[in-house]
């Protein structure tokens, strides 16, 4: 059976987050142990935004799987959703590794929460609108 990109993405989605639970489970566990540290924090920190960012991008490509959408709607906010995602996630990681701060990264960061959630609701309309089209007519 083929596989379209998308599904072979959330298999890779799955991973990451797979992984990210281990290690957010095993650094947890040796901070217990040895101690609460700030390289600690931030590795925890680290894990759950990217755990986050693996999460939203897996519930975009679901919406997207399960519709019968047309194509050029779904890809342009899926473009947009998966640029948010990796801003965010570089401009958390910075953040939380303090290579950047202030308020410029508040700022961007909510910014890119807006498109995000823009283009999430968008995708949702298109959803809406082409389960509509696609629906059979009503027996009368």
């Amino acid at each position: 059976m083929s596989r379209t990109p998308l599904q072979t993405s959330n298999l890779l989605l799955l991973t990451v987050a797979i992984a990210m639970g281990v290690l957010i489970t095993v650094a947890t566990i040796v901070m217990i142990w040895v101690g609460w540290n700030a390289t600690g924090g931030r590795t925890i920190g680290s894990a759950a935004v990217v755990l986050g960012a693996v999460l939203v991008t897996w519930t975009v490509n679901a919406l997207i799987l399960r519709r019968a959408l047309g194509r050029t709607v779904p890809m342009i906010c899926w473009s947009v959703t998966m640029l948010c995602v990796v801003g965010g996630l570089v401009l958390s990681l910075l953040a939380i590794w303090q290579a950047i701060g202030g308020d410029v990264v508040v700022k961007t960061i909510s910014t890119l929460a807006v498109l995000l959630f823009a283009s999430l609701l968008a995708l949702a309309i298109a959803g809406v609108a082409g389960s509509n089209q696609s629906a059979p007519p009503k027996a009368s």
